[in-house]
């Protein structure tokens, strides 16, 4: 079987603000729909924002 992963699937609701799914619905529907497409795997990652200040690393 060949598998087709989705390394960060943006899934979870209301997580992303208006970007993805709001509700446990609509994640539920992301999912049946990246399964229809071929999708067999899908992690979600989460985003980070990371602040440096450049001084202190120079």
């Amino acid at each position: 079987m060949n598998r087709v992963v989705d390394l960060h699937g943006c899934i979870l609701p209301a997580v992303l603000g208006p970007q993805g799914p709001q509700t446990m619905a609509e994640s539920v529907k992301m999912i049946k729909s990246l399964a229809e497409q071929g999708i067999t795997d899908i992690f979600s990652t989460p985003d980070v924002t990371v602040s440096m200040d450049m001084e202190y690393m120079g």
